[in-house]
């Protein structure tokens, strides 16, 4: 609970950043097609389609509600560890869903008004960049119960959890660099 309080704004800033696609679709909602494409298969074709409105305030709001959820059951650690998740990383939790929702956004609103982008190859590159992130923080994450390689034995043993996660984050590094000279 202490981490809510002193993370309190940065929750809401954070929030309010998940909503920013939002207030682009809103200001563009004349602009976008009635029926929007908002999924796309690994050649970048579009696979899925849906109705403006939930293209623009549907899918940000569902984004913006599994963002609320993420920060508050990250912020409460089942063993009451309030210093198990360090605040760089909880910084990082907060910024993953605004940042895919503006990512996504941008996608799918760019693809609705006909601007031609390469929409598998930004996606692999999103996802290197954040495998590469994710990779260089995980050998820093001490035990918890919310983020990190969590099996029986990783939580039973903090030498085990060290090695684990020093070695996940070194693939996540590989794989990452993988994906973007891909």
């Amino acid at each position: 609970m202490k981490k809510i309080k002193r993370n309190l704004f940065w929750i809401v800033v954070t929030t309010l950043m998940t909503l920013i696609p939002l207030f682009f679709g809103v200001i563009m909602w004349n602009k976008l097609p009635d029926t929007m494409a908002t999924h796309f298969n690994f050649r970048g074709e579009a696979d899925g389609y849906s109705s403006k409105v939930f293209a623009v305030v549907g899918l940000n709001l569902i984004l913006m509600i599994v963002h609320v959820v993420v920060a508050l059951i990250t912020a409460v650690d089942p063993k009451n560890e309030d210093d198990a998740i360090s605040d760089k990383i909880y910084c990082l939790i907060l910024l993953f869903i605004p940042v895919v929702s503006v990512f996504c956004g941008v996608l799918t609103y760019s693809n609705a008004i006909g601007i031609a982008i390469n929409i598998p190859l930004i996606t692999q590159l999103f996802i290197g960049l954040l495998f590469l992130v994710l990779g260089n923080y995980m050998p820093k994450m001490h035990r918890n119960y919310t983020v990190g390689i969590r099996l029986p034995w990783t939580m039973d043993d903090t030498e085990n959890w060290d090695h684990t996660n020093r070695f996940a984050g070194r693939l996540f590094m590989v794989c990452g660099l993988i994906m973007i000279m891909n």
